[in-house]
């Protein structure tokens, strides 16, 4: 079973817990969704990152949702340059009616659509 941690900035957690939904209900193929299970914010960036840091070591892959502001997002840059220093795939997916720019260290990614499909083939592939 393939781990895919979910990268996204706060303002959109109802797409990333709409991804979780297609996950529990096998719409991605045989995964299991993992992320965050507390708020530790309050605790700085390194509580953050201490936090973080064993689930993305743990992800088989990182898949980024890029909405309006994901690019000026601090954690989600973490997360990335995390991903890439241990050679983890990487997919984008852009949200809905968003047009932000996607943050800079993968902009050669090419981006995924929001459809289970479209993101179960980009987890298999």
């Amino acid at each position: 079973m393939k781990q895919v941690f979910i990268s996204y900035k706060y303002e959109d957690i109802k797409y990333k817990n709409k991804i979780k939904n297609w996950a529990i209900e096998k719409r991605l193929g045989d995964i299991n969704i993992i992320g965050e299970t507390e708020d530790v914010r309050q605790g700085g960036m390194n509580a953050i990152q201490q936090h973080l840091s064993p689930k993305l070591t743990g992800a088989s892959c990182v898949l980024v949702l890029v909405g309006n502001d994901t690019h000026n997002s601090v954690g989600v840059d973490y997360e990335i340059k995390h991903a890439k220093s241990q050679n983890k795939k990487i997919i984008v997916v852009r949200i809905p009616q968003t047009t932000g720019a996607a943050p800079i260290i993968i902009r050669n990614i090419k981006e995924v659509v929001f459809d289970p499909n479209a993101i179960k083939n980009a987890i298999e592939s």
